[in-house]
């Protein structure tokens, strides 16, 4: 990672990221994850859908087009 930067939201479920202008914003979400001990199911990847397991936990992950991430299908602003 370079500058970049996650930060989790103490309230709720919600990731903001920091970005360069020359990083692409998925790669440090998913970085930040496997990180913090998340393992992509790759297998279960469909288009900008990305899903992540700990722990007996899944995590599912939506990137679009409009720079927004969803995570568990919450908005992630």
């Amino acid at each position: 990672m370079t500058d970049a930067q996650v930060t989790q939201s103490l309230l709720v479920d919600e990731y903001y990221v920091k970005i360069s202008s020359d990083e692409f914003d998925f790669n440090v979400v998913r970085d930040y994850l496997k990180k913090e001990g998340w393992k992509e199911i790759k297998h279960q990847r469909m288009g900008g859908l990305y899903v992540f397991e700990r722990d007996g936990k899944i995590k599912r992950i939506i990137n679009t087009q409009v720079k927004t991430i969803f995570i568990d299908g919450k908005l992630n602003l």
